[in-house]
């Protein structure tokens, strides 16, 4: 249940729902599936596969590669869906999956902080930005993630709330300040 409701997997279907909304090209849909789910799970389950690590690479000094694989996927999204001239919404999705991750990241660096919990209400943002407020109610989807992270021991409680704020809120600062500069 945990690695269903991984960053790279929740993608999947808020991609596919700013598609609709959007009436977005066939194309754009499957090069957004592709780039911010397809190659992140590849990559991130291939190398620790490789490394006989679980999918959660719960190991510090292993977490680079992951990141790095995530972030290089998202940056080549976000070049490709801008370059194709996909809706603002998408290729701004993939510009908050780029800096979110790269964010993300440096934190660990220090300090564990859920993923799990930022790869909900990141992308969740952009629906309840595209949707209305009044779909705010979709955040509550962080809080099964949360549970089972801790259930699992791989969170605290500080650790999911710090997740799921702090890219929920780096995730409406982007909406605002950035995704209008994205050239379409």
């Amino acid at each position: 249940m945990s690695h269903s409701l991984s960053a790279p997997i929740i993608a999947t279907p808020v991609f596919v729902a700013l598609v609709l909304l959007e009436s977005a090209t066939i194309l754009s849909a499957i090069l957004s599936v592709f780039f911010a789910t397809i190659v992140p799970v590849i990559g991130i389950t291939g190398f620790a596969r490789s490394e006989g690590l679980d999918y959660d690479i719960p190991e510090k000094r292993a977490r680079a590669r992951p990141f790095e694989i995530a972030i290089l996927s998202y940056l080549a999204g976000f070049t490709t869906l801008v370059t194709i001239g996909a809706p603002v919404m998408l290729s701004g999705l993939m510009l908050a999956y780029l800096i979110n991750t790269c964010a993300m990241f440096l934190i660990t660096l220090v300090w564990k902080i859920s993923v799990h919990a930022a790869g909900v209400t990141g992308p969740l943002s952009f629906l309840v930005f595209k949707l209305g407020l009044l779909w705010g109610f979709l955040y509550l989807l962080v809080i099964p993630v949360g549970l089972i992270r801790i259930r699992l021991r791989q969170h605290t409680l500080l650790q999911v709330l710090a997740g799921a704020v702090l890219i929920a809120l780096l995730t409406w600062a982007q909406i605002v300040f950035l995704v209008p500069l994205v050239p379409i």
